[in-house]
């Protein structure tokens, strides 16, 4: 409930502060909890703060936990809904607020977000958690993506909190493939060729700077003319 009585209860219900006069909003979270909840059910809320009149951008999704702990994404690489600028070179994580395993099953499904009718590119990447149990990274070790394709990738419940056992909070991130957006940041421009053109290395020299991944656009591990064919179609 806002301070000019708005209350928000409905998933999808939003608030505009534009239409309130003031430069800040007080926010009060309430989760209805039945007398008899299920074991190791979560109650929670997540929001996310969209401007769209364009000064700011949109915030990652955050999310409030009541009562049971579980764990519950607080960032993402890339972020939320943005570029993922490989379609075979990829990686994403995804940052926890507390520790988290993952058991019995991919922590992952990643589907075209147009068909939502297969499991298409789950198999395409392999999982680690970090050493402090709070990052989980995915890397892309097979196949391609499709080019110009929103994807999503969804938590599953074989994320689990590791004191407790119970499951993650739910959480989808939503990335749109395009090579050659080497800054993320919605277009390939000449910042993109900027940064192209440092990490060329020619068709004999491997590539091996961690900064340079998405500069290998066709994934043989050299920076060259090849690379730079793709990032000028990408740029058209």
């Amino acid at each position: 409930r806002t301070d000019d009585g708005t209350w928000l209860t409905q998933v999808g219900d939003r608030y505009n502060l534009s239409d309130w006069n003031e430069h800040h909003v007080h926010m009060k979270y309430r989760a209805y909890v039945p007398q008899t909840p299920p074991p190791d059910h979560s109650f929670h809320v997540t929001y996310r703060l969209v401007d769209e009149l364009g000064p700011y951008e949109s915030s990652e999704p955050f999310t409030v936990v009541f009562n049971v702990p579980a764990p519950a994404v607080e960032e993402t690489t890339p972020r939320y809904r943005a570029t993922l600028p490989s379609t075979c070179n990829a990686q994403l994580t995804f940052t926890f607020h507390r520790e988290f395993t993952v058991e019995d099953g991919p922590p992952v499904t990643i589907t075209d977000e147009d068909t939502h009718t297969q499991d298409y590119y789950t198999g395409y990447f392999d999982y680690e958690v970090s050493s402090n149990g709070m990052v989980l990274i995915l890397d892309q070790t097979a196949g391609a993506l499709p080019d110009d394709t929103w994807l999503e990738v969804a938590l599953t419940d074989h994320v689990k909190d590791a004191d407790t056992g119970s499951n993650g909070i739910p959480f989808t991130q939503y990335v749109h493939t395009m090579p050659g957006d080497l800054e993320g940041d919605g277009d390939v421009d000449p910042a993109d060729y900027s940064l192209f053109h440092d990490c060329i290395t020619g068709p004999t020299v491997p590539q091996t700077d961690p900064e340079c991944r998405y500069a290998d656009l066709n994934c043989d591990g050299h920076v060259d003319l090849r690379d730079f064919a793709l990032f000028q179609h990408s740029s058209k």
